[in-house]
């Protein structure tokens, strides 16, 4: 049993949706909506999309290749070859806002210990012939690189700010207010009041600023590149099967 989860929002999703339905694949997978099925998110880890599960076990998702899933859904195995761990790493964290959040919040990329799912699927290594050297690699990376953070926090902080703009219109609020991108971010990072900083308030209001920031330095970049997305998306929907 082949499962993806998507959601609506999601550029990728909508692009894999649309690859699924235009080549009559709708039938050999199950299609899960992570906009209604959100409890996933907690109970299955689900902390990119899209995201394809097989038998159980999350094989790919996040920055995916398009024709790449497609024949891993008709033919149920595809075999990748993932030559720079390290970058296939740095792409994964800086697709998920999920990731993101919390390594952005947390100031450091050791929180990616506990979520070997994520690193396996995302990165495409589950479908490496050499999965277990290379998942190794992601591991000693993790844990021994100190320089990894620092070149994964621009892209986490441009990746936040593109999606707390792109919630807001989905949600159809017209708040960019720098409290808003604070309070975005610490709902973000966070579970319930699990997570919710009490001891180093000033430090997540300053990283807050700065995803803030960087929406300003590009607002109009930022808000054409989204409604865009936004109105394919809507109008393409309407012709998926």
């Amino acid at each position: 049993m082949i499962r993806v989860y998507y959601h609506p929002a999601c550029y990728t999703s909508y692009r894999l949706l649309k690859a699924i339905s235009d080549n009559n694949m709708t039938k050999l997978v199950e299609l899960i909506d992570m906009s209604v099925n959100y409890h996933l998110a907690i109970s299955r880890q689900i902390l990119t999309v899209p995201l394809i599960e097989k038998n159980g076990k999350q094989i790919y998702g996040g920055p995916i290749d398009i024709e790449k899933a497609l024949s891993l859904i008709s033919n149920g195995n595809l075999s990748i070859n993932i030559e720079n761990v390290k970058e296939a790493l740095v792409l994964a964290i800086s697709d998920s806002a999920a990731i993101s959040s919390i390594l952005y919040s947390y100031g450091s990329v050791k929180p990616l210990n506990e979520f070997y799912g994520f690193l396996n699927s995302s990165t495409g290594i589950a479908l490496d012939k050499m999965q277990k050297k290379k998942i190794k690699e992601i591991y000693r990376i993790v844990n021994e690189d100190n320089q990894l953070y620092n070149e994964v926090e621009g892209k986490m902080i441009a990746n936040l700010a593109y999606n707390k703009v792109r919630e807001s219109i989905y949600m159809n609020i017209n708040d960019q207010t720098q409290e808003s991108f604070i309070m975005w971010f610490v709902s973000k990072a966070s579970i319930g009041r699990a997570g919710v900083p009490y001891k180093n308030t000033e430090v997540i209001r300053k990283k807050g600023l700065q995803i803030y920031e960087y929406y300003m330095e590009r607002k109009e970049k930022i808000n054409e590149k989204l409604l865009n997305e936004f109105q394919e998306i809507k109008n393409g929907m309407l012709n998926i099967k």
